[in-house]
């Protein structure tokens, strides 16, 4: 139930622990398909109680933005989190419009790559036991 880091985009300096998100913060994500201002959660503005499910090294992070859950059929399948844009603003109800909807479409891809994944080692153990 608990996430680790998968990869990471143009953010190397920022020290991950080998378990990112814990199985209750994931479970709280999951359920409420919340996407978190982390400005906000550092100011001790919350309004879902999601001060408690964000980890210590990701509120310490001044560079770390935003978390957006990626839910993909009711089921939470990772979290990306956003660094700060060049240009410091705080966001607001389009930005959470767009970025769950951004959040949606990327699950599908994960999602649609799993089973690509899956499907190719089938091929291959078929091929193997032939």
């Amino acid at each position: 139930g608990a996430f680790t880091l998968d990869s990471r985009w143009q953010w190397p300096e920022i020290d991950v622990p080998a378990e990112a998100l814990g199985a209750e913060a994931a479970h709280f994500f999951e359920q409420h398909r919340f996407i978190v201002d982390l400005d906000d959660v550092r100011q001790g503005r919350q309004s879902h109680g999601e001060s408690r499910h964000v980890p210590e090294w990701l509120a310490e992070s001044r560079r770390a933005w935003a978390m957006v859950p990626l839910i993909h059929y009711q089921r939470l399948i990772g979290i990306v989190v956003l660094a700060r844009p060049p240009v410091v603003r705080r966001l607001d109800w389009e930005d959470f419009d767009l970025l769950r909807v951004v959040g949606q479409q990327l699950a599908s891809y994960l999602a649609e790559q799993a089973g690509q994944e899956a499907l190719g080692e089938a091929h291959r153990f078929d091929e193997f036991n032939r």
